[in-house]
């Protein structure tokens, strides 16, 4: 649920299983990670007459904002990497990161430019996966227009920034 319809955070999945041994194990792992509210939530969701309509919507907005920051990240030689049906996009803005420190400064310098977001370390990428971060786009068309102005003078600075002291 948290990608088709962008509800992040409700952490609720299905398993279609006949297997009984299957079903059990997840039964086992998954109930106790399943919250109260995500349950009422999916519940009133999944029932609703204008689901469909919800979950179509959802998905157009979430297109429009996914094409947004992708030709973002283009126009600005920002490497990326390509998604479908989520929520977020990993992208390559601090490239200049030889360690998770230089990474994890990085961060902290984006969000005193008041931009958060998070290093795709946190988020099971290998040891050599330098420098990328998990930047999401499920918001409001006028919010991630001044995100992105945010981002591209934060990222214009941070690179040069860099450089200067590559130079050094």
């Amino acid at each position: 649920m948290s990608k088709d319809i962008g509800a992040t955070g409700a952490r609720l999945g299905c398993v279609v299983t006949r297997n009984r041994e299957v079903r059990d194990s997840i039964a086992l792992v998954a109930h106790t990670s399943v919250s109260n509210i995500s349950i009422l939530f999916a519940r009133v969701l999944l029932t609703s007459p204008r689901f469909h309509t919800i979950v179509q919507l959802n998905s157009s907005r979430l297109a429009l904002a996914y094409e947004q920051i992708r030709i973002f990240f283009e126009e600005n030689s920002i490497e990326y990497l390509q998604c479908e049906a989520t929520t977020f996009i990993l992208a390559r803005l601090a490239p200049c990161s030889r360690t998770r420190d230089d990474e994890m400064a990085a961060v902290a310098y984006y969000q005193k430019a008041g931009i958060l977001f998070f290093s795709a370390a946190g988020y099971h990428m290998p040891p050599d996966f330098r420098g990328w971060m998990r930047v999401s786009f499920a918001v409001g068309p006028e919010r991630l227009s001044v995100a992105i102005k945010r981002l591209k003078t934060a990222y214009q600075a941070y690179m040069s920034r860099e450089s200067s002291r590559d130079a050094l």
